[in-house]
């Protein structure tokens, strides 16, 4: 096996990386002046408006409940006033109950922001399409609630007619492909990394993206207007402009928390195509708590370098999970995923407690509830080293494929089989 032994690691790693983390972090959304001075005020008045498939409905919008987060899809629910059955006469065709569809899978615009000085100030959030919609009554209102889905969800739902393969073709490539499939554009240059990859029939575009992702040190999160964005956790750069505090600019609620915990993992030994490997650690946590190790095996991993970069992902991404914490505040309208937000505690003159990415965050503005939930330094896990791999259950033994082995279920006599390049087919299992 080829392997090269850790480079050391010296134990003041951490306090490095939060020097270099300070100096380079990435920005939030750049805002209305007027807006961004309003907003941290704790008695502005909220605007809002949205359109759907380009139908401005700004005048019987209600509220929504919108959700964004770094590794999984998220709905989001539009609320809009039906007292006068508007959306049924636009919904049914000759008085019937049954929905035409108008507005099914068409992209939503939606904006929040403040009213100053009789003018709205709005900023939009990302891309949101119509995935459903229902009507209902609450206190004797009626209303018609639209279900929204992200991009995440967007790609969830595609799957392809046939099999596509790359072979030693850039990782970018292919998210830019799959991205494509939703109507999506990549504003980002990802990590230089060429894998071999398969997007096999029946799985989902989002599924595909997430595999291809646990290779590189890159975070996707939504941009505006259908444009997805990038952070690479191992290089940041350019500063943000947002505090959160009870004595800061933006201040938070009372129920805000935070804390800190060791590290789940402080040693990483990955192991690569062909068996090359490497190990790598945190000196300052394993003094601490001693060796907690964690073993990946990621065959598109091509070259040392590559298994370098995923360590440093991996130790990085630790890091930041060690110090969890939630904001709850009103909201912060430039506020996107991956940005960086000192949280200041009560009386200090300093961002006291930092290091802290967004990771997630919920806002609501419905009657009654009014309020943005912010979740800090839960990175999704990358995959490898414990994944479970789902086979279907019985197949026709493949023909052999140059360059490819092919694991499956025999469906003549249930066994698990590999069938490898060359021809040769194996029984790696036998059913009992």
């Amino acid at each position: 096996m080829a392997t090269r032994p850790p480079p050391p690691r010296a134990a003041f790693l951490i306090s490095a990386f939060y020097i270099l983390h300070s100096l380079f972090i990435p920005p939030m959304r750049t805002i209305d002046a007027a807006l961004l001075a309003e907003q941290k005020k704790t008695n502005y008045t909220p605007a809002k408006s949205v359109s759907i498939g380009g139908v401005d409905l700004s005048s019987r919008f209600i509220g929504y409940d919108y959700r964004e987060d770094i590794g999984s899809p998220k709905p989001t629910v539009l609320v809009l006033d039906n007292s006068d059955l508007f959306f049924h006469d636009a919904f049914c065709a000759d008085g019937e109950s049954i929905p035409n569809n108008t507005y099914l899978g068409e992209i939503v615009d939606l904006r929040r922001g403040a009213r100053i000085d009789g003018m709205n100030h709005l900023e939009k959030l990302p891309r949101l399409w119509v995935e459903g919609y229902r009507f209902t009554h609450k206190k004797s209102q009626s209303l018609f609630l639209v279900d929204c889905i992200d991009w995440r969800g967007r790609l969830d739902r595609i799957r392809p007619e046939t099999e596509v393969i790359w072979s030693n073709t850039l990782a970018q490539t292919i998210v830019e492909y799959l991205l494509d499939l939703a109507g999506l554009t990549l504003d980002a240059t990802l990590e230089a990394v060429s894998v071999n990859f398969t997007f096999p029939v029946g799985e989902s575009a989002h599924t595909a993206l997430s595999r291809l992702l646990n290779s590189l040190p890159d975070f996707l999160f939504a941009g505006l207007d259908g444009v997805i964005k990038s952070f690479d956790i191992v290089s940041f750069s350019e500063p943000d402009e947002y505090r959160f505090g009870w004595n800061s600019d933006h201040p938070v609620r009372p129920a805000t928390e935070f804390g800190f915990s060791l590290q789940q993992h402080n040693l990483y030994h990955v192991i690569g195509a062909g068996g090359i490997s490497n190990v790598d650690g945190t000196g300052a946590q394993i003094s601490l708590a001693g060796y907690r190790r964690k073993t990946i095996t990621d065959s598109a991993l091509r070259t040392i370098d590559d298994i370098g970069v995923r360590i440093e992902t991996e130790l990085s991404s630790q890091s930041f999970n060690s110090k969890p914490a939630t904001i709850y505040c009103l909201p912060s309208h430039g506020l996107e995923l991956m940005s960086f937000c000192p949280l200041i505690m009560p009386n200090a003159a300093t961002d006291t407690y930092s290091g802290n990415l967004v990771t997630g965050y919920r806002e609501t503005n419905l009657p009654g509830k009014f309020e943005q939930v912010i979740q800090l330094n839960q990175l999704p896990e990358r995959g490898g080293g414990g994944a479970v791999v789902s086979l279907l259950d019985g197949l026709d033994a493949p023909g052999a494929s140059e360059g490819r082995a092919q694991i499956f279920v025999d469906a003549a006599d249930g066994n698990c089989k590999i069938r490898f390049g060359d021809g040769d087919l194996v029984t790696i299992a036998v059913n009992p």
